[in-house]
This record gives structure tokens, C-alpha cells and sequence, in this order.
């Protein structure tokens, strides 16, 4: 680090400290904010973090210049517009790639995603051995438009998910999202504590694909079998479609359009007229989101190495 910062661990008081860091940066490299408080404050309060280690925090002069974290394979960091060009940002990526290996030792891969073209990002992962991974996306729905639904055939129900089929909710994402390389499985209490125990977590925003149990030959879950999931999050200046997933048997019914418009309705309904989500190349849904009319505003690039 460059003379007259100084680190830290980070405490949960520090959320909103960073919170307004990551804006500060988001506006002058994307253009908008891209981060809640709320977002933070939930991947902080997971019981199997430790934020103190994972967490560092870089002070000049009593004010916060940069961050980073590392949280498994990811690693997030950002540097405020008026200290770069000092060294910090290198500094932050050598102490991931640190913490990665005292976390998870020799072979641990890790990574950032970043938008697409950030000045000076691409030759400093490619200097450091790092590898382009996969593309994602942010999409948006035009002003006042809204999906249309499809039929999903008899015998499915799209509805509000009861809190007795948390845990069925949770493996229908886990299992959908653990089709992916590399990916290390989550935990119920890590995906709860991004969902349901979110401080805006709004049970009437996580709808569910419901099958009449008589349908199907798999286990009954609460009379019902969940198909498939859509999760919302409303912030305060948006809609957010945060996770969408289907069961493998009922993919190509049109289960995640028809969970998808239920979710837009209700959030216009509420007079929501800002409405996103964001997917990458993993997925292979893009084409879905562009045929219901949504539109790509941003594109982020996963760079990943192994330390």
C-alpha cells in the first residue's frame, strides 16, 4: 500500500461505509448505482463469515478509499475515483489472491467480475496469470412493458412459496445453479442468509412453480412439488428478479417466463417502473430474456486464476 493509508478488518458497522464507497465507484465506472445497502449487509450477516478476516477496509486520512473481500471463489474490490493511480487497486488483488490461498490452500481458484472495458483492469488481471471466464449481463424491461404469460398446461400453479417449503425452494436453486463448472455449493444457511433473511426480504416477491403432487412420481414436499422458483427483491429505485431456476424435467414448458411475468406484474402493480435482472453465459437464458423484450444496459467479464 501507497504511504499514508492504513487496513483493517471490517465490522458490520462499516456496511454502510462501503456501501457508499461501491456507489461512489459504480457511478463514475458504470453510470448508475448497481449495489443496496441491504445487498451488503446480507452476505455479511452469513454465520459462516468472518468478516474481520475476509473483509479489508483502507483508510486515508479518517475516510474509506478502498475495499475488498474474498468470499469462497469470489473476490470483490474497488478503489474510490479520487485515489487510483496509486497502487491500491494491485495491492487489493495481491490480498485476495493471499486470502485465497490461506483459505482455501494450493489450487484455490479465485476471481472478479468486472464491467466490461473498466480502464486498465484487463491487462492487470492478464499480467497476474488471470483467465477470461464467462460474460454476464444486467438486462432492463422497457418502461411500463411486461412479459407475457405463457400456459404452463394443467395441474401447475404459480403462487407465493409458504414458508413451510423453504427448504424445497432452496434445493430447486441450489441444484439448478450446481449445473454449472466449478461451482461450490452453498449451504441453506448461505442461501437464507441472501434471501430470507434479507432486511427487505418481502415473501409476497418469492413466487413458486407448483405441481399437483398426483403429476408427478417424485417426492411430495407440503402436497405440492416445486417445479421451479423466482425470487424478487425490491429496492428502492428498482424491481430485481434476483433468482430464477426450474427443475430439469419441467424446463421447456415456459415455467420461468410465466414466474418471471408474475413477478413484473407485481412489481408494477406497486408502480415499480424500473425492472431488471441479470444473467451470464452459464445460464443460456439469455435469448429467453431478449425474446420477452428486455434489453442488455451492461456486460461484465468473470477473470479467475488459480493460487
Amino acid at each position: 500500500m501507497p504511504e499514508g493509508v492504513s487496513t483493517r478488518g471490517a465490522l458490520p458497522d462499516d456496511a454502510r461505509r462501503v456501501f457508499e464507497l461501491i456507489e461512489a465507484a459504480d457511478l463514475v465506472d458504470i453510470g448508475e448505482k448497481m449495489v443496496d445497502l441491504s445487498d451488503i449487509e446480507s452476505d455479511w450477516a452469513s454465520a459462516e463469515r468472518t468478516i474481520a478476516d475476509d473483509v479489508l477496509l483502507v483508510d486515508a486520512g479518517g475516510e474509506l478509499v478502498a475495499w475488498a473481500q474474498v468470499n469462497g471463489e469470489r473476490a470483490d474490490a474497488d478503489v474510490h475515483p479520487s485515489h487510483r493511480g496509486l497502487g491500491i487497486g494491485l495491492a487489493l488483488v495481491e490480498w485476495t489472491e493471499r486470502t485465497a490461498l490461506e483459505r482455501g490452500g494450493c489450487g484455490t481458484r479465485i476471481g472478479q467480475t468486472v464491467i466490461e472495458g473498466l480502464g486498465g483492469t484487463r491487462e492487470l488481471f492478464i499480467d497476474r496469470g488471470y483467465q477470461k471466464g464467462w460474460d454476464s449481463w444486467v438486462l432492463r424491461m422497457p418502461h411500463e412493458a411486461t412479459p407475457k404469460a405463457p400456459s404452463v398446461g394443467p395441474g401447475i400453479t404459480i403462487r407465493t412459496a409458504r414458508a413451510d417449503e423453504d427448504h424445497a425452494v432452496y434445493f430447486v436453486v441450489e441444484n439448478a445453479f450446481n449445473e454449472w463448472d466449478g461451482r461450490t455449493p452453498r449451504t441453506f444457511e448461505q442461501w437464507k442468509s441472501g434471501t430470507l433473511d434479507r432486511t427487505d426480504f418481502d415473501r409476497s416477491l418469492l413466487f413458486v412453480a407448483a405441481t399437483d403432487s398426483a403429476e408427478s412420481d417424485r417426492a411430495e414436499i407440503a402436497g405440492d412439488e416445486i417445479a421451479g422458483v423466482c425470487f424478487g427483491v425490491q429496492y428502492p429505485d428498482e424491481g430485481w428478479a434476483d433468482q430464477i431456476a426450474v427443475v430439469p424435467e419441467y424446463r421447456g414448458r415456459g415455467l420461468a417466463r410465466a414466474m418471471l411475468a408474475r413477478l413484473f406484474d407485481e412489481f408494477r402493480s406497486r408502480g415499480e417502473t424500473r425492472l431488471g435482472l441479470n444473467t451470464d453465459s452459464r445460464t443460456g437464458t439469455l435469448g429467453l430474456y431478449l425474446d420477452i423484450g428486455m434489453v442488455v444496459t451492461q456486460t461484465f467479464t468473470r477473470w479467475s486464476r488459480t493460487v
